[in-house]
């Protein structure tokens, strides 16, 4: 029988970031409906929890069909076909984080994230009334990415050598008289942050810090939605490199914001 439901499972065994996980996401359905096969997703054991705890978009369990139907694939890869994923694999981690693999970037995969990425009713409810507390408006703030944790090694960028960057890029762009928000995986910067551009800055602090790795604490999912989110909104936003910060750019190229893609910091 040809396996025509392709499932994908939301277990990684290395608890993938939720910019990479949405990208493979994306992947998985352009590979799905490019094979003519139905996509159903089992999210039982996502470390994040449900896709239906914060999204609105609804995929079919695999529960009703027959196992011997099913092509499973976890959400961790970033290709889905065999030979292409294997080639994929053996890329150097700065090749791979090169623009030419930023899937977002393919107009289909944007139409697909434009497609599921809809908060549910209760969690969108929650998501404005959070945005509020932080600006009523977001035309005069700079969203700024800071991904430290385990990129510092990769890229050799510590917090200095990003806010140099970010520095510069603020005055290139006249966004001095902007509000500064920052989203990070690290708050322990933030008071280095504030002195170094030299005005306080606007956090929104998840409640329960226990570790510099935000990814890794349950629960954090809608914390970093939210910050997504008014990272979207913003007048301007300017990013380490990560898949959190393409999905941001990609969200913002939903919403036609501008992001300086051509100058992120490597």
């Amino acid at each position: 029988m040809r396996k025509n439901v392709f499932v994908l499972d939301f277990y990684t065994r290395h608890s993938q970031g939720f910019g990479h996980s949405i990208m493979s996401f994306c992947r998985a359905i352009e590979f799905a409906r490019s094979n003519g096969m139905t996509f159903a997703i089992d999210d039982s054991r996502w470390f994040m929890g449900r896709w239906s705890d914060y999204f609105g978009s609804k995929f079919p369990s695999p529960e009703q069909y027959e196992e011997d139907q099913i092509y499973r694939k976890h959400i961790g890869q970033k290709q889905f076909d065999e030979s292409e994923y294997a080639r994929f694999k053996r890329l150097d981690v700065e090749i791979k984080h090169m623009e030419k693999y930023n899937y977002f970037l393919d107009p289909g995969i944007l139409s697909i994230l434009k497609e599921i990425y809809r908060y549910n009713d209760k969690f969108g409810e929650f998501v404005e009334k959070e945005c509020d507390l932080i600006r009523s408006s977001f035309e005069n703030v700079v969203a700024l990415h800071i991904r430290l944790g385990d990129k510092i090694p990769q890229h050799k960028m510590d917090l200095k050598d990003h806010l140099r960057v970010f520095k510069k890029l603020i005055e290139d762009h006249r966004l001095q008289q902007c509000d500064i928000f920052l989203m990070t995986d690290d708050h322990s910067i933030d008071q280095a942050v504030c002195d170094e551009l030299e005005k306080p800055i606007l956090i929104r602090k998840p409640a329960s810090v226990g570790s510099k790795m935000l990814r890794f604490q349950k629960g954090h999912l809608g914390d970093l939605l939210i910050d997504i989110e008014i990272a979207m909104r913003s007048k301007m936003f300017f990013s380490s490199v990560s898949d959190t910060s393409r999905l941001v750019r990609a969200y913002r190229a939903i919403h036609h914001k501008e992001s300086a893609i051509e100058h992120l910091p490597i």
